[in-house]
């Protein structure tokens, strides 16, 4: 019977991996009436199945529930198991996610300290749990107005995150889009642009361009990119953006640098049932926001003058520590720095439109010989970045239609050789008094 449980748990873990938490909720409300029935409340399965559905709870923005289940879940794992025992490790961090949510931040920070501190102590299934309980940590420290520990406790919880589990991991994604949003609250937007587009790229390999979570990072792309050029004058040479293979390197010219610090209310950490519900939401606009190469050619050429725009707070749910499989820890480094330049990753040449008026086909040739994928955004001169379409290794062209044929429109090129690794963007716009046919170099 207790195969049975388990049974259950695997079915609800492929839901939650989904973000069907309704249906999650149905499977594991069956799973610990199913473990009570049998006498196995208090087993590993039974406490497994209860800890999980406080964690669906949570995200459903049952909190009081969710809360009850927790304290009892964990007053039972130390009972039975001891306080190192990685279910107790991991009934730990989702109580202290629930306090979070809950705006009792001095006993949430109290527990992800405990989950923290377990970590030279426990083995390796609970090594998942101790690294998103620092990331939730570093959330909190941002809520309390410590946005530079923050910043460097989620770059180190990332860079282990992604060490442990790998680029194409759904919280390695969500942790750079997380990082990246933070970056943007303290003022660095190129660094904020790198890291989301790191993540769109990601989610929308992993999940799709209609999951709520790539929906919600094109969101916060929106909220560091800048308007396009007004006019096709505006942009500079493409010869020149070869000095922008690492869009981090800008970040020393970004006038207006300043630092924002949270609220007194805890808005860095959203409550994930509300913020799901959101992103569902989201998921329905029409459009993907501009990824890293549209974001350095229009920071590369904004106006001194021109602020920084308002920065959000980090707004993506770190998912629950508990429901995560096995990885070894490794020793943390001191920063995620930038994948360095590497000259054959060039930005694509022969960049041409032929324009036709209400649509433009673009053409162009891929520096990476087909083993990167193609980046290509247009936005109407002077507008906010419009589409990004990802486009599969090996694409050499692009028609895009609906288009004004009385209005000019830029597009933006780039490849993406890896997770962290975008090349130069290469650039051209139409001119709609100039010859049908027109190259960016």
């Amino acid at each position: 019977m207790g195969l049975s449980v388990t049974g259950d748990l695997s079915r609800a873990a492929e839901l939650i991996g989904r973000w069907d938490y309704p249906a999650a909720r149905t499977v594991l409300v069956e799973a610990v009436a199913r473990a009570e029935s049998i006498g196995r409340r208090d087993e590993l399965d039974g406490l497994t199945a209860r800890r999980m559905l406080a964690e669906v709870l949570r995200e459903l923005g049952e909190i009081g529930p969710a809360h009850r289940l927790a304290v009892g879940v964990l007053r039972a794992c130390r009972d039975r198991y001891g306080g190192r025992h990685p279910a107790t490790v991991r009934a730990l961090a989702v109580l202290a996610m629930v306090l979070h949510d809950r705006g009792e931040l001095d006993r949430a920070r109290r527990l992800y300290e405990q989950v923290i501190a377990s970590a030279k102590d426990i083995d390796r299934p609970a090594a998942r749990a101790v690294l998103l309980a620092r990331a939730n940590l570093a959330l909190l420290m941002y809520a309390q107005g410590d946005g530079g520990t923050a910043l460097h406790e989620l770059t180190e919880a990332y860079a282990l995150h992604r060490r442990a589990f790998g680029d194409a991991d759904l919280e390695t994604i969500r942790l750079a889009a997380e990082l990246g949003r933070l970056h943007g609250a303290l003022g660095d937007l190129a660094n904020a642009r790198r890291l989301l587009a790191i993540a769109h790229v990601g989610a929308q390999a992993e999940l799709g361009e209609q999951h709520p979570l790539t929906a919600a990072v094109e969101l916060a792309l929106a909220e560091v990119e800048p308007p396009m050029p007004s006019s096709p004058a505006d942009l500079a040479d493409p010869a020149d953006l070869a000095d922008l293979a690492d869009p981090a390197d800008l970040a020393a010219s970004e006038p207006g640098r300043h630092v924002q610090h949270f609220p007194s209310e805890p808005r860095g950490h959203v409550r994930h049932g509300a913020h799901r519900r959101l992103m569902i939401f989201l998921a329905a606009v029409l459009g993907v926001l501009l990824a890293i190469a549209v974001a350095a050619v229009a920071l590369a050429h904004r106006p001194a003058s021109t602020p920084p725009r308002a920065a959000q707070p980090p707004a993506f749910p770190v998912r629950p520590a508990a429901s995560a499989s096995p990885a070894s820890a490794v020793a943390p480094p001191s920063a995620v720095a930038p994948a360095a330049s590497d000259p054959a990753r060039s930005a694509p040449t022969g960049v041409t439109l032929r324009d036709e008026g209400t649509s433009v086909t673009v053409t162009w040739s891929d520096p990476s010989g087909g083993t990167g994928g193609v980046v290509l955004s247009v936005a109407r001169a002077g507008q906010p970045t419009g589409p990004v379409r990802t486009l599969p290794p090996g694409t050499h062209e692009q028609r895009i239609t609906g288009l004004d044929p009385t209005a000019d429109y830029c597009f933006v090129l780039a490849v993406v050789y890896a997770q962290d690794t975008v090349a130069p963007a290469a650039q051209v716009c139409t001119r709609r008094h100039a010859p049908a046919s027109i190259a960016a170099d």
